[in-house]
């Protein structure tokens, strides 16, 4: 009987407790009302803890100049362990510590920051590598002027929320009539970064046949994840200013996660004035060349 009475009793307590929360936490609701003549949220405040208040983030700045090159990541990870602990020592439950090498201001996948309504692009956003997720310092007009549309679509709603899965290095120069252009990693990249892959490379004229007036060469060179789906990691290209647009289209390519087989089907335009011949268009042909690597596996 008195176990009873006591349950009873404990549970009028909390649902009082719950009833006073959403009281007190909705303004709506004591709107006017006053208590010896002082406003009822000003004689009562709810006292919200640091979870319910939205947390905090605290961004420090370490000085390394002191540190030696080599030891840079062991003292870091070292600070990162010491203030977890004093962060859990103070109660902080799942407390977030991380180490960023590369600076930029933290967005998430919104162009987000942590600040409620505020959005960061550009040079001054952290950038994720599209294939590996790492931050990669990528200081382009054209990823700061996607990431511009990202955050716009979100900001205003425009249509369907919109995500930065990752950026991916798409860069191109010219040099005294030769253009040089790389999508996504490199062989060297993809070395580095302990990739397992497939090679293709091909070249052919950009006018067919080759021996009409202004023909020049293209070079093209894909590399290929070794997996099951073979996906594409990257590609280099060489040769005239068409070359440009091609580069686009191995890094849409990319974004689109596209394997090494999709290439020999897929369909497109050619001209004698325009483009290489559709019998050895230098992508797909490099494409195939990467094949024919993985049969005689």
């Amino acid at each position: 009987m008195w176990k009873t009475r006591i349950w009873a009793l404990l549970l009028l307590i909390i649902g009082a407790g719950i009833g006073y929360f959403i009281y007190a936490s909705e303004p709506k609701l004591h709107e006017g009302k006053t208590v010896n003549g002082q406003a009822f949220a000003e004689k009562f405040p709810f006292r919200l803890g640091l979870d319910l208040s939205g947390g905090v983030q605290l961004v420090y700045q370490a000085d390394v100049t002191s540190v030696k090159p080599g030891e840079v990541k062991n003292a870091m990870d070292s600070l990162r362990d010491v203030i977890e602990r004093r962060v859990n020592t103070f109660g902080v439950s799942e407390p977030i510590v991380q180490i960023e090498e590369k600076g930029g201001i933290m967005v998430d996948e919104y162009m987000r920051t942590s600040v409620l309504d505020i959005f960061a692009i550009g040079d001054c956003a952290q950038t994720k590598d599209f294939i590996t997720g790492k931050n990669i310092p990528i200081m382009l007009a054209s990823v700061a002027t996607s990431e511009a549309r990202i955050a716009a679509s979100n900001l205003y709603q425009i249509g369907l929320i919109r995500e930065n899965k990752g950026t991916v290095g798409v860069f191109s120069t010219f040099v005294d009539g030769l253009t040089l252009a790389v999508a996504g990693l490199t062989e060297k990249r993809a070395q580095e970064e302990g990739f397992d892959y497939l090679i293709g490379e091909a070249e052919a004229p950009n006018r067919h046949p080759a021996t009409l007036p202004g023909a020049k060469k293209i070079k093209v060179k894909l590399i290929f994840a070794k997996s099951s789906e073979n996906l594409l990691l990257g590609g280099e290209i060489m040769g005239p200013e068409s070359v440009g647009e091609m580069l686009n289209i191995l890094a849409m390519a990319i974004q689109q996660k596209t394997s090494l087989f999709d290439f020999n089907t897929w369909q497109i335009a050619t001209h004698p004035l325009l483009t290489a011949a559709p019998t050895v268009y230098p992508i797909i042909a490099a494409a195939q060349s990467a094949m024919l690597k993985i049969k005689k596996e």
